[in-house]
């Protein structure tokens, strides 16, 4: 198995990121857990690309497709479901 040969630094970054990412995601009430996680696995993935680790690309390539099933289903982008949309904004307001 290769060993990842990060410097002192970039383990503190790494840990300083996902220490920001999973503080703010528990006093923002939480959610979805799976947000927080695929949070965490792109900034691992960022730190791997920027060492020219090829498991970094693998990452962020997982982490992409997770993300874009979340924001399908939470309709980030609402013009995908936009009939369900207007239907919803009607009868709201």
């Amino acid at each position: 198995m290769k060993r990842w040969n990060l410097t002192r630094f970039e383990k503190g970054l790494w840990f300083v990121s996902t220490a920001a990412i999973l503080v703010s995601f528990a006093l923002s009430g939480g959610g979805n857990p799976l947000t927080a996680a695929v949070s965490v696995l792109g900034v691992t993935g960022l730190l791997f690309i920027a060492k020219g680790y090829v498991l970094g690309q693998i990452l962020i390539a997982v982490f992409a497709a997770i993300y874009g099933g979340i924001s399908f289903f939470q309709q980030y982008y609402g013009f995908v479901q936009w009939r369900r949309m207007q239907r919803r904004q009607q009868t709201s307001g």
